[in-house]
């Protein structure tokens, strides 16, 4: 009986992976007829401060609604901050953020060892449920990364908010040396929505990790405008758009393994990577409150 549940379950999760390809590559070709007419879903304006600088420093870039940056971004901002980068460059983009919260950025701004600019936008989503809202969190976040690499000439580090930054950046920035993109590969899985993890993405200040960065957040909005929030949309589009550039340019990849995104929590990781339940992971659990202690003698510091 047991078997016979596991078995069924697998053919459904089977299924489920080829209907979502299938689809997507059906709506790819469909896109450029249903996008004629005014968008489903516009993406609203942008406010707040774009980072500045044009120079080989990485900058880190995160997202978050207002839920998740209370619930996740001093620790992850006092992880980078611990994690001996010299005077970090952050940019935070925010869905929906309450006058605290941008209060709370704006007075990070003044910290001295913190390089931070933030945006935000205010976007009506009352219309959708909750798991294609988190669609929609999810995937914009490329589009905003596009916007902030073309106000920026350097490397981005984009990264789920929820991480934690537990080693030096330093290992990180070897790793990556000479390449134009990495991501956590996992192309033996099947599907394409399952072939990487989009919760870490490295982009280089080089012409082809640029071309690819704009495809990606293009295709994304394409998709989102037209109120098409896929289940893993910025997985399907990151691998799709990632296939074709390798095709046609001498696009450089390197990908991340275990030691860079440690998603077991040992002590040998740089990135620490919770997944769905992981996050109740008491080692997880511990450092991420142990940074948010850390965090709040930060902001005692600051005026």
């Amino acid at each position: 009986m047991r078997q016979s549940l596991f078995v069924e379950m697998k053919l459904r999760k089977f299924i489920r992976k080829v209907s979502t390809s299938l689809r997507y590559r059906w709506l790819d070709l469909r896109l450029p007829r249903l996008g004629t007419g005014s968008p489903k879903l516009a993406l609203p304006d942008i406010e707040g401060t774009w980072p500045s600088g044009k120079d080989d420093s990485l900058l880190f870039f995160t997202v978050a609604d207002s839920v998740y940056l209370d619930r996740y971004g001093r620790s992850f901002m006092a992880s980078l901050l611990m994690s001996h980068a010299k005077m970090p460059a952050l940019h935070i983009h925010v869905y929906n953020p309450s006058p605290d919260q941008l209060g709370l950025l704006n007075r990070l701004v003044t910290y001295s060892t913190l390089k931070l600019s933030y945006t935000w936008e205010q976007v009506d989503l009352q219309h959708l449920d909750k798991e294609r809202k988190v669609r929609y969190y999810y995937s914009v976040r490329f589009v905003r990364l596009a916007q902030v690499f073309e106000k920026t000439a350097r490397p981005c580090l984009c990264l789920d908010i929820d991480t934690l930054m537990v080693g030096k950046p330093s290992k990180l920035l070897e790793r990556v040396v000479g390449a134009d993109v990495c991501f956590y590969a996992r192309f033996k899985k099947f599907g394409v929505n399952t072939k990487l993890l989009a919760g870490t993405l490295y982009v280089a200040n080089t012409k082809s990790a640029h071309s690819l960065t704009v495809a990606v957040g293009q295709q994304i909005q394409r998709f989102v405008e037209q109120g098409l929030l896929l289940e893993k949309l910025d997985q399907l589009v990151i691998y799709d758009m990632f296939v074709r550039h390798r095709r046609k340019s001498d696009l450089a990849f390197c990908p991340f393994e275990n030691k860079i995104i440690d998603l077991d929590f040992t002590e040998h990781g740089l990135i620490w990577y919770p997944k769905g339940n992981s996050k109740e992971n008491l080692l997880y659990r511990r450092k991420k409150q142990w940074y948010e202690k850390e965090f709040e003698k930060i902001i005692n510091e600051v005026v």
